[in-house]
């Protein structure tokens, strides 16, 4: 909601649409508003326009707003997304959770197999072999998990948002498998249309085999992310991602080894319209490719 009010506040301001900038109070009202604003749907079954509404009173009576309502290129541009293939979420403080389950599961499985076999030796048989095994497998399985997870997002300013996740789980009827999940996210609005997001992860998992604890598997994952959405006239993204992970070959049949892949990926997307218009000479409208600075 603060981000939603500075975001629409800052727009309105550039469209010329206020007569003064926004007060402090009507920027916290605002932002009170957007962020309980999706309740509008339990009242109306069309509720963004009721809830513009409330955003035009709010600036009426801060007295920034010279006409009751807002222009329609003022409303469209303030209803734009500052970014598309990043979502830009502003959520902050801390939130740690845990979960214990158990489960049980009683059945079986049956087994048919049947064979035969019929040798010919100049169109003559020869021999005949069949052979058929039933069996019938009882399963009587018990699992369990223990997991904790905690989560820290901060915004840090108008522009930047980092986020801390972490996630252990514990099943001690899977060979006592244990893993541990980290992951450390900063997006950064650079500009209006511009972001870059930079994730960094790593997933750790052991188990046992009888009583000793093998190596652990683990990977970690960097991924960065820039994309700038521009209309009409062209958009541009580039992520690239660097993965490393290392998987023992357990022991079944003989000595342990080790397996270690390393991987780089770059990608880099283009769109471009070199010619665009729009004329409906009765009308006097005349419209080319928008042209915005970067």
């Amino acid at each position: 909601g603060v981000f939603d009010a500075q975001v629409v506040a800052q727009r309105l301001a550039a469209t010329g649409r206020l007569l003064h900038p926004v007060s402090h109070g009507a920027l916290e009202k605002l932002a009170q508003l957007f962020s309980v604003g999706s309740g509008f749907r339990e009242a109306h079954d069309r509720p963004t326009r009721y809830f513009w509404r409330e955003v035009e009173r709010i600036l009426r009576e801060d007295g920034a707003l010279p006409d009751e309502t807002f222009d329609a290129y003022s409303l469209l541009r303030a209803l734009e997304p500052a970014t598309l293939s990043v979502r830009f979420a502003r959520a902050a403080g801390w939130r740690v959770s845990t979960l214990y389950s158990a489960g049980r599961a009683w059945g079986h499985t049956d087994f048919d197999n049947r064979q035969g076999r019929l040798v010919i030796v100049n169109g003559n048989p020869v021999s005949t072999f069949g052979e058929e095994f039933h069996d019938r497998f009882r399963a009587n399985r018990r699992s369990s998990q223990l997991l904790v997870d905690v989560r820290f997002d901060r915004p840090m300013g108008m522009r930047r948002q980092v986020s801390l996740g972490s996630t252990l789980r514990y099943h001690p009827g899977m060979q006592g498998a244990g893993t541990a999940s980290s992951a450390v996210q900063l997006d950064q609005l650079v500009a209006d249309r511009w972001v870059v997001s930079t994730t960094l992860t790593q997933d750790v998992t052991s188990v046992r085999a009888g009583k000793a604890r093998l190596h652990p598997d683990w990977n970690v994952k960097v991924f960065v992310e820039g994309a700038y959405f521009v209309e009409d006239s062209w958009a541009l993204f580039a992520d690239y991602q660097h993965a490393q992970s290392r998987r023992p070959e357990y022991p079944y049949f003989g000595p342990s080894e080790s397996r270690f892949d390393r991987a780089n990926d770059f990608r880099v997307g283009l769109t471009y319209r070199p010619v665009g218009r729009f004329e409906a000479p009765g009308l006097g409208v005349s419209e080319r490719l928008t042209r915005l600075p970067l």
